[in-house]
């Protein structure tokens, strides 16, 4: 039961970062400054959420810590807020996290 409702929180999570993205997005075109993407695209944000369920599979770091380690290892506000550009850096992150 515990897993599952973990499993549920990770959905959810993945539900939430997709809706920011997609509200930041309309109000950027909406004002007219539209940009390609905002942030990490919907699948690189679900794999964000896998790979921190994979640490909290092996360490038993909660999610939700793993990911603000994750923003303020690269500065931002929160780690939906990560850009595109960034990713070849937050799995070398994480990376480092499950290998040791």
């Amino acid at each position: 039961m515990r897993s599952e409702s973990a499993d549920d929180r990770s959905r959810l999570t993945v539900l939430e970062a997709d809706q920011h993205s997609q509200h930041l997005r309309l109000l950027a075109l909406e004002s007219g400054h539209a940009r390609p993407s905002i942030g990490l695209s919907p699948q690189r944000t679900s794999h964000l959420v896998f790979l921190a369920r994979q640490l909290r599979q092996q360490r038993g770091i909660p999610i939700d810590d793993t990911l603000a380690a994750l923003a303020a290892r690269f500065q931002v506000p929160s780690a939906f807020d990560l850009p595109d550009t960034a990713w070849p850096s937050i799995l070398a992150w994480f990376d480092g996290l499950l290998a040791g």
